[in-house]
C-alpha cells in the first residue's frame, strides 16, 4: 500500500506551486504532459461510500469507472477500479473494461454489476473530471500530482457534462508505505496545508445534498 497525502495550497495559483515542486531539493520534474481523469462514481441508494469517506471510517472503499481524455461522452479504454482505505494508505484494484458511448451507460452498468466488480444493490451515484500534472523525485520513490479544474456531476438528475462549482487545487504527495520514515524531509518543503479530502465526496455534497 502507499501514503496518499493531501493538501490545499491556499491562497496559492497554479503558477506557484509549481515553482515550489520545481525548488524542491528532491529534484522533483515532470513525469509527462498533463490529462484530463474522467471518473464515474458508485454508491450504494443510501450513500454508505459517501459517509464512511465524510465520518473517516478508517478502512473503507470505493468503486469507480475511470478513463483519460477531453471527451466526456466516451470513455476511451476505461479502467473500473476498487479504491481501498487505510488510513491515510491506499490501494487500488483494477479491471480494463471496454470503450463505450456514455449514452450507453445504463447497460454498461448492468454490465459491470454482473462482472461482480460492481457490488449489486450499488448505482451510478456521481461523476467528476479534473485536469492532473504528475511529477517524480530524482530517485524515483515519491510523486506529487497537482488537480485543477474540478468538475462534478450527478446522476440522479439525469446525465450531463458536469459543471464547475468551484475551481479547486488539491495538491497530493504518493510513496510506498516503506518509505514513509524518508519522506519526512520530503513534507517539511510542501509549504501547503494537510486535509482530508475527497473529490467522490466532495461531488455528493456539490450535486447532491
Amino acid at each position: 500500500m502507499r501514503y496518499e497525502l493531501k493538501y490545499h495550497p491556499k491562497g496559492l495559483g497554479y503558477r506557484d506551486i509549481l515553482q515550489i515542486i520545481h525548488q524542491h531539493p528532491a529534484g522533483f520534474t515532470s513525469l509527462y504532459p498533463d490529462r484530463i481523469i474522467n471518473n464515474i462514481y458508485f454508491d450504494s441508494p443510501d450513500l454508505q461510500c459517501f459517509y464512511e469517506s465524510v465520518n473517516g471510517v478508517p478502512t473503507r472503499k470505493k468503486y469507480r469507472l475511470r478513463w483519460y481524455g477531453e471527451d466526456w461522452s466516451f470513455a476511451e479504454n476505461p479502467v473500473l477500479e476498487t479504491k481501498i482505505k487505510l488510513n491515510h494508505l491506499g490501494d487500488k484494484i483494477l479491471k480494463p473494461w471496454h470503450s463505450f458511448a456514455l449514452n450507453n451507460i445504463v447497460e454498461e452498468s448492468d454490465a459491470m454489476k454482473r462482472s461482480s466488480f460492481i457490488p449489486r444493490g450499488f448505482v451510478r451515484m456521481s461523476s467528476n473530471r479534473y485536469e492532473r500534472s504528475y511529477f517524480g523525485s530524482a530517485e524515483g520513490l515519491f510523486r506529487i500530482t497537482i488537480d485543477r479544474a474540478l468538475q462534478f456531476g450527478s446522476f440522479l438528475t439525469g446525465f450531463s457534462v458536469p459543471d464547475t462549482p468551484e475551481n479547486q487545487l488539491i495538491v497530493e504527495l504518493k510513496y510506498d508505505e516503506k518509505h514513509h520514515e524518508d519522506a519526512e524531509w520530503i513534507r517539511q518543503y510542501l509549504p501547503f496545508q494537510r486535509i482530508r479530502f475527497s473529490k467522490y465526496a466532495q461531488g455528493v455534497i456539490e450535486t447532491l445534498l
